[in-house]
């Protein structure tokens, strides 16, 4: 197995991935760093428990498809072969062999699970059928349903719908994204900015279609600003902030409507 590991700034320096907690970020680089030669990663949860990673951090890469997961425990790292490129005479071929059978990869080279592409998947690159998957494309597509019902029923939580907060309502977060607030900048804090939030769109009658990212945003440049402390609750003074916040630019972050 290769001993260095790359990342590529389109997938780690993107805003989806820069937006994940910084938890969920350090378990990305490490799972990378501890993956075979095919991006295979056979004890994800010891290496997030060894990290002090929560359970929370594996289901925001699995919510975000930064990684694949098998009903074996094992994960993929989706964008592998983006991230690293390896001489044919250095790649040694990943263990995990009914793992790589389920998996396809689009022309970026991304890795799928099934669909139109399962095919390329059950085939060695001479279009034979590959010796580590004597399988048929019919029983693949069996075993990949099978598995994508159990990651459903496993991600369930990540994938939860959104509860209201504020006094008018107007905020909307998962459970994951509350805890992920929490975390990055803690409790009273994203309180204090749910209330200034909410207080916001309920005067100026706007919806986000992500709040996660909005507070995140609001929180972050604050923090740019002389004399921020965390400690003293923001100003609720609509007069005060509402110009700034029209013309903070997070279009990057979340879309308007």
């Amino acid at each position: 197995m290769a001993e260095k590991r790359m990342f590529a700034n389109s997938v780690v320096d993107s805003d989806r991935f820069l937006e994940m907690p910084i938890s969920s970020q350090a378990l990305y680089f490490h799972l990378g760093m501890k993956a075979d030669d095919d991006g295979f990663v056979s004890s994800p949860k010891k290496i997030a428990r060894v990290l002090r990673c929560s359970d929370d951090d594996l289901k925001m890469l699995i919510a975000k498809n930064y990684i694949i997961p098998f009903d074996s425990g094992v994960v993929v790292i989706t964008d592998w072969n983006i991230n690293n490129k390896l001489r044919a005479d250095r790649r040694k071929k990943t263990i995990c062999i009914n793992e790589r059978a389920l998996l396809a990869q689009d022309k970026s080279g991304r890795y799928l699970l099934g669909g139109e592409e399962l095919a390329v998947s059950c085939q060695s690159n001479d279009g034979q059928q590959a010796d580590e998957s004597p399988r048929s494309i019919e029983e693949c597509n069996i075993e990949k349903n099978s598995l994508l019902e159990r990651e459903c029923s496993a991600d369930a939580p990540a994938r939860e719908q959104s509860k209201a907060y504020g006094e008018y309502n107007r905020v909307h977060l998962t459970d994951l994204d509350y805890s992920g607030l929490v975390k990055e900048f803690g409790e009273d804090l994203l309180k204090a900015y749910i209330k200034r939030v909410d207080l916001y769109c309920q005067s100026k009658n706007k919806e986000y279609s992500d709040y996660c990212a909005v507070i995140r945003a609001w929180i972050k440049e604050d923090r740019n600003k002389p004399g921020f402390d965390e400690h003293r609750k923001p100003s609720y003074d609509i007069d005060e902030w509402s110009e700034w916040a029209e013309n903070l630019d997070i279009a990057s972050h979340v879309n308007r409507k």
